[in-house]
């Protein structure tokens, strides 16, 4: 269901906002109009040392802001929310924060204003920008260095006789190489003062400046086992004929630059190597934070299997019940219950909260508790031991639910129906749901029924009313959710009502099973997705010829094994007394072999061998087969995950699955509407020659 817009006209997408805090490396701190915090990440409670239940609800000012700013931060605070206008509103600005310690860190404040007006408030992303800043300092020191040891630099000059191989120094050049005034240096010997790894880049640039390219180069050279680093610079002149004749060079000491700009790189490898750590850090808690987020969705996806979400009941003679939940977040507000009166009552609640994620299915698990509860109040109040009506449970359950939904500004959409086999009739009672498609079986049509009623949490003292709709064997009668028919295609296109009724009307014939997969298939189809925006929710139900059973019978043993015995008889005398003639006595030995082998399995397995529990044994006979169903309330049972059995005598066990399937003719295990695991039996009668 789609979160209505708030009263200012815009969309509050909490969860998305969550999300952000809780992924984002930087500091998120998000303050209302008085400088209350009202949100305050992870990230932030690492720089500023305070937890979230501390900083929440407490003053900017007095927690975070230097006392020496307070005043200046109030007055830019009080001039936007006079003027929409501030000088930081939009900027990256840099300014000191002060942690739980009283320590003041520089960091980098980004102010973005959200709802302007007197419902406004700021979210504020800060940096901590400590290393950065030590860095850069350090480079100024750095660079200083550099700037003084340039001005000290000492630069002498060369010329070169290119034709007679004459090297002429100046007297600097000789106190640079640190070598005595007037020592013989020729060409050859400079070279030899080069360092072996620079000498092939030196002959390069200077046989390039025999041909006119400008010579600029820096090197290494050894003087008397002492390494200098040293610039040099030429011009080549040439004679009238185009040939080199005389070189004049500088040569630069460079030695104390080329240490400064080796702690820079040291300095900036540092930084780099902290910052990557940091980094790391930051991505690996930010990973455990959203594996536990993980978990916590993936429990809660599990909770609300459970909580939200009845099992169809598969054994109502004359109805087949389907049910489809597909979560847009993995967990929704949708639920649906399911209430077995008799074999001719059923009701069937769909409801749908506002909202969606934890939120929501938290509220969905209230009022399916609501409803249970008004149930039950109003069976133990009836004196004659009739059903209340659907309205009247609705009313019940609304008057405990509306205070805390108006409280918590959200409501529900719900559908209450009731089916009643003996009458043939649907008692429904609409709380602003979808409606409810009817497909007439006899004729083919659908027409969707509406209630007039508002959802629950709306107004209190709100009156419902019920509208009863006839039915007859053959018909379907789908709830679903707004997530189907607000399914939009990449044209914005929504799927609808229409569409739905054709596709029932199309797929009618199939068991509610494969409508509902149709109708999920036809969803994901137009919308050209495999997700959606809102939660999909459908409940079919098909009406079929009620064929009730010409003889019942049930029993309740203990899990020990010692009750085979009493389980094989009771097969074994139900079979004997029908009413119709007792059944053939190879199919009554089969049936009895299947149900010792199931009641077998229920005790060693599910119930792990304990003999304190209880297996319920429930028998019915139609004229062309009988049935036996075995609830119980152990571990269930998973048919896909069993190997075949094998049977070339290497295993004494692990038959039993296979005995049980060769023994009947049809073998279902499932979970019941009461939470039991059941394992339903059937044995078709011989036809008689």
């Amino acid at each position: 269901m789609k979160e209505p817009a708030s009263p200012h006209g815009h969309l509050v997408d909490q969860e998305w906002f969550t999300a952000l805090l809780d992924s984002s490396l930087d500091c998120i701190i998000a303050i209302d109009h008085d400088g209350i915090i009202v949100e305050y990440n992870h990230a932030a409670e690492i720089v500023f040392g305070y937890t979230a239940l501390e900083a929440i609800g407490q003053h900017l000012d007095e927690l975070i802001i230097p006392e020496r700013y307070r005043n200046r931060h109030r007055e830019a605070l009080a001039r936007y929310l006079q003027t929409g206008k501030g000088s930081v509103i939009g900027r990256r600005v840099e300014v000191n924060g002060q942690t739980k310690l009283g320590k003041e860190i520089p960091v980098e404040l980004t102010v973005l204003p959200i709802h302007p007006g007197r419902s406004a408030y700021f979210t504020a992303y800060l940096r901590d920008i400590t290393e950065r800043k030590q860095a850069e300092e350090a480079l100024r020191e750095s660079e200083a260095t550099l700037n003084r040891a340039q001005a000290i630099a000492h630069i002498g000059s060369w010329h070169l006789d290119v034709a007679r191989d004459r090297l002429t120094w100046s007297d600097e050049v000789f106190r640079i190489f640190g070598v005595p005034q007037g020592t013989a240096l020729t060409y050859e010997a400079f070279v030899d003062m080069i360092h072996p790894e620079d000498r092939e880049a030196v002959n390069k640039a200077w046989s390039a400046a025999l041909h006119g390219a400008p010579y600029d180069i820096e090197h290494r050279v050894v003087v008397g086992g002492e390494l200098k680093w040293v610039r040099e610079r030429a011009q080549v002149e040439f004679d009238k004929e185009g040939n080199a004749a005389r070189g004049i060079g500088t040569v630069q000491d460079i030695t104390a630059r080329k240490l400064v700009e080796a702690e820079i790189r040291a300095l900036n490898a540092e930084l780099e190597q902290r910052v990557t750590a940091r980094t790391a850090e930051l991505h690996a808690a930010n990973e455990e934070l959203e594996q536990a987020r993980e978990r916590e969705i993936e429990i809660g996806f599990r909770i609300q299997q459970t909580l939200l979400l009845d099992q169809p009941p598969v054994d109502v003679p004359g109805l087949r019940v389907a049910a489809l939940t597909i979560p847009s977040q993995r967990i929704d507000g949708d639920f649906y219950i399911f209430i077995r009166h008799s074999d001719a009552c059923l009701d069937v609640i769909v409801g749908d909260v506002m909202g969606k994620g934890i939120p929501a299915a938290l509220l969905g698990a209230a009022t399916k508790s609501h409803f249970l509860k008004a149930l039950s109040d109003l069976m133990g109040l009836s004196k004659d031991g009739n059903l209340p009506e659907p309205k009247e449970i609705v009313m019940l359950a609304h008057a405990e639910l509306v205070r805390h939904l108006i409280d918590l500004d959200s409501f529900v959409t719900l559908v209450y129906a009731r089916f009643n086999e003996d009458r043939r009739c649907l008692d429904l009672v609409d709380c602003g749901h979808t409606g409810t498609v009817h497909l007439h079986g006899g004729t083919g049509l659908c027409e969707l029924v509406h209630g007039d009623n508002l959802p629950l949490g709306v107004r209190e003292g709100e009156m419902y009313d019920q509208i009863s709709v006839p039915f007859e064997p053959g018909d379907v009668l789908l709830f679903f959710s707004d997530g189907i028919t607000e399914a939009r295609n990449s044209s914005g296109e929504q799927f609808g009502a229409g569409r739905l009724e054709e596709c029932v009307a199309s797929n009618g014939q199939l068991q509610p099973g494969a409508l509902v997969e149709a109708i999920r298939k036809a969803v994901f189809t137009f919308s050209e997705s495999n997700r959606l925006n809102d939660d999909l929710t459908t409940v079919a139900v098909r009406v079929e010829e009620r064929r009730l059973p010409i003889a019942r019978a049930e029993m309740e043993i203990g899990s020990d094994l010692t009750q085979l015995r009493q389980a094989r008889e009771f097969v074994r005398g139900f079979c004997r007394t029908l009413p119709c003639g007792p059944f053939d006595a190879e199919s009554t030995d089969a049936l009895e072999l299947a149900v010792n082998e199931a009641t077998s399995n229920i005790m060693k397995h599910a119930y792990q061998g304990r003999v304190d529990q209880s297996i319920h044994l429930e028998a019915e006979a139609f004229p062309g087969h009988v049935s036996i169903r075995l609830h119980h309330l152990g571990d269930p049972f998973d048919p896909s995950a069993v190997a075949p059995p094998v049977l070339d005598g290497s295993r004494e066990s692990g038959f039993g699955a296979d005995i049980i399937s060769r023994s009947v003719d049809e073998v279902r295990y499932y979970r019941d509407e009461r939470g039991r695991n059941c394992v339903a039996l059937v044995k078709n009668r011989k036809p008689q020659s």
